[in-house]
C-alpha cells in the first residue's frame, strides 16, 4: 500500500499537545486563518521543534499588509516551512469566491514561499475537478482536497467532499496535462513541422557560377529538395 502523510489541523492549544505527543508520524499542520490570532497556540507551539515540518498558514481575507505582519510574527515562534494557502470553507465555497485570482498575487508577493490552494465547491458542481486543476497549472504548489467515504457518514465537509471515484477522475486529470507543463520549450514534432513547412529562396531565373545574387533574384516556396533556408542565407 502506498504511505500516506499524516497533517493535523491545529485549532487549540489540545491540538498542539498531540502534535507534540506524535511529532515523529506527523508530515506537517495547517492553521486556518481563524486562529492565526490564537497566540496562546503560537506560545505553546514555540516550544516544540518544528523545524523538520511544515506549516500551511490560510491566508484568506488578510490584506497584503496583514499577511506579511502576520508571516513575520509566526516566524518567531514556528520553525517550520511556512506554506501560504488560498481557500476557505462557505459550506460550500461559491465558484466565483474561490479565489483563484489571488495565485498570481500572491506568488509575486511571497515569491519565497510554496502556494496551497483549497478549493470547496460543491461536491456536484462541474467544475469540483476542474478547479484544482487550474490552480495546479497557474503555479499552486499543493491542492488541497476533501475526500469521503461513501459508505460511511460525513459530518463535516461533506458539501465539498468529493468520493474516491471523482478523486481517481482528478488524478487522471492531473497527471495528463500537467505534463504539458514540463515538455522542451521545442518538442521534435515542433520541429519536425518547421523543416517539412518552411518557405526556401529559389532561384526565379538562370545564374552563371560567380554572379552576384540579389533578394530580387528568389522566390520562396515549399520544396523537398536540399537547401538553405533564408534566415541561414541572411546570417552569412
Amino acid at each position: 500500500a502506498t504511505k500516506k502523510e499524516v497533517w493535523l489541523d491545529l485549532f487549540d492549544e489540545y491540538s498542539v499537545e498531540i502534535l507534540e505527543q506524535n511529532l515523529d508520524l506527523i508530515k506537517g499542520f495547517k492553521i486556518q486563518a481563524s486562529v492565526l490570532g490564537n497566540f496562546k497556540l503560537f506560545e505553546k507551539l514555540s516550544k516544540i521543534d518544528t523545524k523538520e515540518k511544515q506549516c500551511i498558514l490560510n491566508i484568506s481575507a488578510y490584506s497584503l499588509s496583514e499577511i506579511e505582519e502576520i508571516i513575520e510574527r509566526i516566524k518567531k515562534s514556528v520553525s517550520a516551512e511556512i506554506i501560504l494557502q488560498i481557500g476557505f470553507q462557505s459550506h460550500p465555497t461559491e465558484f466565483i469566491s474561490s479565489g483563484l485570482s489571488k495565485l498570481d498575487v500572491i506568488k509575486k508577493a511571497f515569491p519565497e514561499y510554496n502556494i496551497s490552494f483549497a478549493d470547496h465547491l460543491e461536491n456536484n458542481s462541474p467544475d469540483v475537478l476542474i478547479l484544482p486543476f487550474l490552480a495546479q497549472t497557474l503555479g499552486a504548489n499543493i491542492i488541497e482536497k476533501h475526500i469521503k467515504c461513501e459508505l460511511l457518514p460525513t459530518k463535516y465537509d461533506h458539501y465539498s467532499s468529493i468520493d474516491f471515484n471523482q478523486f481517481d477522475e482528478f488524478l487522471a486529470l492531473s497527471n495528463k496535462y500537467s505534463n504539458l507543463l514540463s515538455q522542451p520549450f521545442i518538442n521534435d514534432e515542433e520541429r519536425e513541422y518547421l523543416r517539412k513547412s518552411l518557405l526556401v529562396p529559389v532561384l526565379n531565373k538562370d545564374k552563371k557560377a560567380g554572379q552576384i545574387l540579389s533578394k530580387d533574384d528568389f522566390s520562396y516556396k515549399r520544396t523537398n529538395k536540399q537547401g538553405i533556408d533564408a534566415l541561414s542565407l541572411v546570417s552569412k
